[in-house]
């Protein structure tokens, strides 16, 4: 809706091309060109001028706001792979440790890690908010 229209001329579409990319004011377009201040009123109301700029601005917002999405996205997988990552290391050093000699107090500290990460991992899917950040300590006894 934006682009230029058949039916508009050179310089129509070049006083329109500084009003869009410049300060969108027609006194401005008309004294950067040279033109009067009538014609370039002229063109504005003829081509549309501030319905194309609309159109321009809310194209180029929904640009932006695809690219966020995929870069949130992005962040979030890398999150998530990360998360997963560490509940397998952590999983596979637990298996290697004799468990049976575990304090109580031990144990419950790490089933509380596992459940907040688990939380965590859950509210930064569901929420689309990055996880805080958590201090991760394996406890040994």
């Amino acid at each position: 809706m934006w682009h230029r229209r058949s039916d508009e001329s050179n310089e129509a579409w070049e006083a329109f091309e500084k009003y869009l990319f410049g300060s969108r004011s027609y006194n401005r377009v008309a004294t950067e060109l040279k033109k009067s201040g009538t014609l370039i009123y002229r063109w504005a109301h003829k081509y549309g001028w501030k319905e194309r700029a609309a159109a321009y601005d809310n194209e180029l917002l929904e640009k932006v706001r695809n690219e966020a999405r995929r870069d949130l996205s992005e962040r979030y997988r890398r999150i998530l792979a990360d998360a997963i990552a560490f509940q397998e290391k952590a999983s596979a050093a637990l298996r290697e440790k004799d468990l049976s000699k575990a304090s109580v107090k031990s144990l419950t500290e790490l089933f509380g890690m596992a459940k907040d990460t688990e939380l965590a991992i859950y509210e930064l899917l569901k929420m689309n908010e990055p996880a805080r950040d958590m201090e991760i300590k394996i406890i040994d006894e």
